[in-house]
């Protein structure tokens, strides 16, 4: 694997160096001064714990917020405190619990009656306050499919369909389309059907939810399903999409270094350790843990050469709702 350097650790290394350059701070023989600190981000083996931690943070399948991973990712950093001998720094023990509001998708599948199959998909992040949810028994449609969704492709599908809008269509399309979802919502779509594609950007998976409340059930499915659902396209389908806002408990996680001289002086540093997918059960978030596996390290490194002032090292969740933790 390549060596890389996460920006966060430019960031955490330029502010350490600003703190360090204390005279008061360096004048210490038994804490750690800016050469040693700078020798060591630069080795192999911080390099080698930080990818560590990247890979466990993104073998979660998701870090969102609520989601299951987030929590697992909020154990295994209040486990690596302790193991490191961090002091506890929040109201129950590690963590500083509370709450906040997110979407949670509970159950999420497309049904085809006359072939007797079903498809796992996944919701995509809501519509503003929409989380666009189906009925209990679910939004049934013909399945038709779109390459491109362009207003020429959907007026050719309208006339050899001999319809005059797509009210009673179920869209399959591909996920690479930029915001052309848009115009089958225009021509009255019932729910649509994105296909994961073989890479994307960040530019299409923000291109497939809107600020406004449209209520357009929108689902993501593997692209081994494909074929299958190809081959019943023009069939009935039903699909059922239960997201829902929901309060949750999350948590920040806390560990403290206490100073060897300055106890009262404290110094913070912070990271997120949730991620953000425009599929919220899908984001396993591998840039985004590079932060906090630089945090996780640096609070390794710092628990066996104690700092003269006091360190505090806080992983924060709620991060893309709003700053929720961080407030």
């Amino acid at each position: 694997m390549k060596k890389f350097i996460p920006s966060s650790l430019v960031i955490i290394t330029i502010v350490l160096l600003g703190l360090l350059s204390n005279t008061s701070y360096a004048s210490n023989s038994n804490s750690p001064d800016v050469s040693t600190i700078l020798t060591y981000i630069k080795s192999q083996e911080f390099m080698d714990h930080v990818i560590e931690h990247v890979k466990f943070l993104s073998s979660l399948n998701s870090r969102v917020t609520g989601q299951n991973g987030c929590y697992v990712a909020a154990e295994y950093i209040a486990s690596k405190f302790k193991e490191y001998g961090l002091k506890p720094g929040g109201e129950s023990g590690y963590f500083e619990l509370f709450t906040v509001t997110v979407p949670i998708d509970r159950e999420v599948k497309i049904i085809i009656p006359e072939s007797n199959i079903t498809i796992e998909g996944y919701a995509l992040w809501p519509n503003g306050i929409q989380s666009c949810p189906t009925p209990p028994e679910g939004i049934e449609g013909t399945l038709v499919y779109f390459e491109s969704g362009t207003l020429k492709e959907i007026s050719e599908k309208l006339r050899k369909l001999n319809i005059n809008d797509l009210s009673n269509v179920i869209a399959l399309m591909k996920f690479n389309t930029y915001k052309n979802w848009f115009n089958l919502v225009n021509f009255k779509v019932k729910a649509i059907i994105f296909l994961e594609p073989h890479e994307t950007n960040r530019i299409e998976a923000e291109t497939k939810f809107t600020l406004t409340p449209l209520l357009v059930p929108r689902i993501y499915v593997f692209r081994k399903y494909f074929r299958v659902l190809l081959n019943n396209v023009h069939k009935r389908v039903k699909v059922f999409s239960d997201m829902r806002y929901e309060n949750v408990k999350s948590a920040n996680i806390i560990g403290i270094i206490e100073g060897t001289k300055y106890k009262n002086d404290i110094i913070v540093i912070s990271s997120y350790y949730d991620s953000w997918s425009i599929i919220p059960r899908l984001s396993p978030g591998a840039d985004e843990a590079c932060g906090v596996a630089v945090l996780l390290e640096l609070a390794r490194f710092f628990s066996i050469n104690k700092p003269l002032r006091t360190l505090w090292f806080v992983a924060f969740s709620g991060h893309w709702q709003a700053l929720r933790g961080s407030r």
